[in-house]
């Protein structure tokens, strides 16, 4: 979850509303007129509604889950009243969804997580007591004592080579065994390769999509439609042709039947009139005469237009039969061009063709399919996974037996000196601090403890703790049994033998790499109190602490006392 926002009001020595907002990554707090532990105490007080109220007043924290979804919760502190409300998407307000204490309570442990509050407090809040305190006072013979200190790292080293010895025996009996367990499981592979084989033949295809027999069959059809449209074009122009040649285009007054018409018309309307009497009535001849004119000079007039709309339709049909024979040119082109590549000229060709290359495709990916099974059984996957964590583990056991540099030769003599110096400055053998103990405490965020893990986790404290100490620890190893050892330079050792600074960069990037190696959705914000102790630099290692989450993406509210301690932090707000 995101915290993006906290308000705060009468919360234990608040007199007035404090509101701060945060962002992702890196947050400063200034906390010069409200106690940092009571910005701490509302976070998780607000985290963890149901808790036995400690303070009075009231709270709300905005945060966004790991869903994307924003919420808000409200807390009155001194009562069982609170309430958590989610923001609408569309009118973006915030509206109820659980009310009480108590629903409210199992509602944020699905935000939350099912873990308790300590176990929370003790990954998510670096507290000042997580740090080790003021060094204890230098024994009455320091050169005794760093005699000791010598012989003891030493002497660690030999127990810890032969340690490593029986567990790197011990190690490579169990990878031998599964090693033998996966090779028996693992598949024969010659029916893939044979499939593929198979399959290979058909390479010249490539250039044909699996669509193509579709794409053939519509050029066909095209082509067959364009062919008949232009044929239907040719049949049409030759019947107007022959109906051109047909009608008779004579000028209107060349035409016979005009002619004689006329010449008849005006004779017999002449013999009329110049005969007289009852002569005249052969003028009424004229009208047969004239009307087979008439008929003759209209006839002609229709043909002339016939024949024009045939001229005109017979353009027409050019002009179409241009525009079909361009008709779906080039996508007939391309499909025959494609085809023509890979030999094929026929509809039924393609088909065959086609359908050869898809029965061979599902055959291979059959084949792949029940391989792939095979390697899938549970049981081989268990026997990879076991070789490959147990070639890790060993490699990186005999990496540290070789950086060790010692002999078992002469174990006796020095534990035999140790025995003396112990004796002699009333010291017992070094212990493990409890801020030590304590850092180990958030891997149960983890799982189950195992060398895979404790291995993972030491390899990125080692990254952090060179970079928190400057180069000056340049490894951190946690052993399965809880043991955290150090190197400074090439000498390597117990952590709890180093000073009070050198353990507190321990502590703090062990912190870090088990935060970080957490997945995202498991992640809540990171709360850093001031440190209380005299360690040198404190606020600039806390600083560089934080830092070092917020690069890994966690989001981290840092508590300092005055803006000064802020420096170089990309959000800083003030809390009251």
């Amino acid at each position: 979850m995101l915290a993006s926002e906290l308000a705060l009001q009468l919360f234990r020595d608040v007199r007035a509303s404090a509101s701060m907002l945060f962002r992702p990554g890196h947050n400063a707090v200034v906390c010069d007129n409200i106690a940092p532990e009571t910005v701490a105490d509302a976070l998780l007080e607000l985290l963890f509604p149901g808790s036995a109220p400690r303070e009075t007043g009231r709270g709300a924290l905005t945060f966004t889950a790991r869903d994307g979804q924003s919420f808000r919760v409200l807390r009155d502190f001194s009562s069982d009243m609170g309430q958590l409300q989610t923001l609408n998407a569309v009118s973006k307000q915030f509206a109820p969804v659980s009310e009480g204490l108590a629903n409210v309570s199992k509602a944020m442990r699905h935000y939350v997580g099912p873990a308790p509050r300590d176990a929370v407090v003790a990954t998510f809040v670096l507290q000042p007591n997580d740090l080790p305190g003021v060094a204890s006072a230098e024994a009455d013979s320091p050169a005794a004592r760093e005699r000791l200190r010598v012989l003891e790292t030493k002497l660690a080293s030999y127990q810890r080579i032969n340690q490593l010895d029986g567990e790197i025996h011990e190690l490579n009996r169990r990878k031998s065994a599964a090693e033998d367990i996966a090779k028996r499981l693992t598949g024969d592979a010659s029916s893939v390769r044979q499939a593929e084989a198979e399959f290979a033949h058909f390479a010249h295809l490539s250039v044909l999509a699996d669509s193509f027999v579709s794409d053939y069959s519509e050029m066909t059809s095209k082509e067959a439609q364009r062919n008949a449209d232009l044929k239907q074009i040719d049949n049409e122009r030759t019947e107007l042709e022959r109906l051109l040649r047909a009608a008779d285009a004579s000028p209107l007054f060349k035409d016979a039947r005009v002619i004689s018409g006329l010449l008849v018309g005006v004779a017999t309307i002449a013999t009329g009139l110049t005969l007289g009497g009852s002569y005249r009535l052969l003028a009424f001849l004229d009208v047969p005469a004239f009307g087979l004119v008439t008929w003759a000079l209209w006839q002609n007039l229709g043909h002339r237009d016939e024949v024009g709309g045939a001229k005109k339709r017979i353009a027409q049909l050019e002009q179409r039969k241009a525009q079909i024979s361009v008709r779906d040119s080039d996508a007939i082109a391309r499909v025959r061009s494609q085809a023509s590549l890979v030999g094929l000229s026929s509809l039924t060709e393609v088909r065959e063709v086609i359908a050869a290359r898809a029965a061979a495709k599902k055959t291979l990916a059959d084949v792949q399919e029940a391989f792939v099974q095979q390697q899938a059984n549970p049981e081989l996957t268990r026997a990879h996974k076991e070789v490959s964590e147990l070639k890790r583990t060993i490699a990186h056991y005999e990496q540290e037996r070789s950086d060790a540099g010692v002999t078992g030769g002469d174990a006796g003599a020095i534990m035999a000196e140790v025995t003396t110096l112990r004796r002699l400055l009333g010291v017992a053998a070094p212990s493990a601090g409890d801020e030590l103990k304590r850092a180990l405490v958030p891997m149960r965020f983890l799982g189950a403890k195992s060398a895979e893990v404790a291995l993972a986790v030491s390899e990125r404290a080692s990254q952090i703790v060179a970079t928190l100490s400057g180069g000056r620890l340049t490894r951190v190893d946690v052993d399965i049994d809880g043991t955290i050892y150090a190197m400074t330079g090439s000498t390597r050792g117990p952590a709890s033998g180093l000073s009070p600074l050198a353990r507190s960069l321990v502590v703090l990037a062990l912190r870090a790499a088990i935060i970080l190696a957490l997945p995202h959705t498991a992640r809540l914000p990171v709360v850093v109190h001031p440190v209380t102790v005299p360690i040198e630099n404190g606020e600039a290692v806390l600083r560089a602490f934080a830092s070092v989450l917020a690069q890994g993406g966690v989001q981290v509210v840092q508590l300092v006392r005055t803006q000064a301690h802020a420096q170089g932090v990309p959000n800083v707000v003030r809390a009251a």
